[in-house]
């Protein structure tokens, strides 16, 4: 067996890849206005080359984990060997649960006395981005010899944008259950606004119009993007959101969600950003170390993990099952890998 009977080596794939993950349900619509809503503000560029934080390179970690698969084998054999690339699509697994755990909040609304919906925001990181390039590139076994500058690639598409990027995903306990009673979820997105440390509100630039829709409790889980501009017109200067200096948390506020017809909130989600004290810790190590009931032909998944009751408090393995659904959610919504 040859080394590219393993991997797909097709550029046409590699393209694909790129192309899917900067645009896959990011292209998002511009809202219309409302009354409620408020003003939309003047989109401006910094001066600062920071403030666009997609243009990175790949983490380390993420380069190690490819590494492993792509290992020179030991001769006689001229392919990576199966195992080393079992080992590394685990250990990208892990990698991606972790950073969606890291880069994720989740506000519960009760909807009775058996049901309730949670509302997850994600970041797209640049540390999640790189995650999911890495499961992709894995689980289709691509070779890629310059696996960084392609990753950098996909940074490049996606930081032409110049916006913040997030995933919101909508979940019920009755998801798909229509012999439950139905309650009806109203989230007013244009609202959800992203207050900074200098009290500077930002309203989203962009939003994918299936979160700014009545949502049934009994139908579906509900995803889509929302976009925030990297800086906006404040006075006469061009004031970066995100200033590294001052921000160490992103907070998204709501005033207020809809349900049944009456006005619950306000709703907070709030997601640790940058340390204020800052040892440079390095990334946690690559865990290579596959168990055996890991199972390679379950990854992406097309629908998210239902709720678990208080998920901050709940068991170990529990929040283990829930995260690792949700980033495999993640990695579909991203890839489009299941439709």
């Amino acid at each position: 067996m040859t080394r590219g009977s393993l991997f797909v080596q097709h550029r046409f794939i590699i393209v694909l890849i790129l192309i899917l993950m900067a645009v896959a349900g990011l292209s998002g619509c511009i809202s219309s206005s409302s009354p409620k809503d408020p003003p939309k503000a003047i989109v401006c560029t910094p001066e600062s080359p920071n403030v666009n934080i997609y243009k990175t390179m790949p983490q380390t970690l993420t380069t190690s984990i490819f590494q492993h698969a792509a290992a020179t084998p030991i001769p006689p054999n001229t392919t990576p060997q199966e195992q080393q690339i079992l080992e590394a699509r685990y250990a990208a697994l892990q990698y991606l649960t972790y950073e969606t755990k890291r880069w994720s909040d989740v506000e519960t609304i009760k909807l009775d006395d058996t049901g309730e919906a949670q509302i997850v925001i994600t970041f797209l990181s640049p540390e999640l981005i790189q995650a999911v390039f890495l499961n992709e590139v894995l689980e289709h076994r691509l070779l890629l010899y310059d696996f960084e500058n392609q990753a950098q690639t996909v940074f490049n598409i996606i930081a032409e944008r110049d916006e913040l990027l997030f995933l919101v995903t909508v979940t019920t306990t009755n998801n798909n259950i229509t012999t439950t009673i139905p309650h009806i979820i109203d989230i007013p997105i244009k609202q959800m606004t992203m207050m900074n440390a200098e009290d500077l509100p930002v309203s989203p630039r962009h939003d994918d119009h299936t979160l700014d829709q009545p949502i049934n409790s009994s139908f579906e889980p509900v995803s889509g993007y929302l976009a925030y501009p990297l800086a906006i017109m404040s006075g006469n200067a061009c004031e970066w959101i995100l200033n590294p200096k001052f921000n160490t948390s992103i907070v998204i506020t709501v005033p207020s969600i809809e349900q049944d017809g009456s006005n619950n909130g306000p709703y907070t989600w709030t997601i640790p950003y940058l340390p204020l004290v800052n040892a440079n810790i390095p990334s946690p190590t690559p865990e290579f170390a596959m168990p055996s009931e890991f199972d390679p032909s379950k990854q992406v998944i097309s629908i998210p993990p239902k709720p678990v009751a208080n998920l901050s408090t709940a068991n170990e393995a529990d929040q283990t099952t829930y995260w690792q659904g949700l980033a495999r959610f993640i990695w579909n919504q991203m890839t489009l890998g299941k439709y």
